[in-house]
């Protein structure tokens, strides 16, 4: 079979095509997150994460709606996309988040932190899309002028962690 330039190009992205759609999706509904701010959905919102990453990787896929969750841990080979139109609403209730001993160490403090999205140690990571992370610091007074994360959720994501 012969390929010119032009029909190379063609099966080039015919086939990206094909090695994207076969990409898993992991839709956080599917494992039980609810679109109410009213009920906590970061069980779900971390069982699709481990799945997509037991699988190999994929996407965990944020629909629109309002999701309220406490701390989820992104995992290697995870692109966590939310779509136009939906939120991840930090929870304000600080029992909601599990402290953590970050990789990366404040000159300010040694303590461990509250995190609303964390991701160290892995690879391969993304948090993409048109979405919404709303981590409602406003409800969580700091402290001193050295509170970071520890009686305020924060986000974490080391640089060596994305893609």
């Amino acid at each position: 079979m012969k390929l010119t330039k032009r029909s190379f190009v063609v099966f080039a992205v015919a086939a990206a095509g094909c090695l994207m759609s076969r990409a898993a999706v992991y839709n956080i509904v599917d494992y039980g997150a609810v679109s109410d701010t009213t009920r906590l959905s970061t069980q779900a919102i971390q069982r699709a994460i481990d799945s997509c990453t037991e699988a190999g990787g994929g996407t965990v896929l944020v629909p629109a709606g309002s999701f309220k969750t406490g701390s989820i841990f992104l995992r290697d080979n995870v692109t966590l996309n939310l779509e136009n139109g939906a939120t991840l609403y930090g929870s304000t209730d600080i029992k909601d988040y599990t402290p953590v001993t970050t990789g990366y160490v404040s000159l300010r403090t040694v303590t461990p932190t509250i995190q609303l999205i964390y991701a160290d140690g892995v690879s391969h990571v993304a948090v993409t899309g048109q979405g919404t992370i709303d981590g409602r610091g406003s409800a969580f007074p700091k402290l001193s002028w050295n509170d970071e994360g520890i009686t305020r959720p924060i986000c974490c994501v080391s640089s060596a962690a994305l893609m």
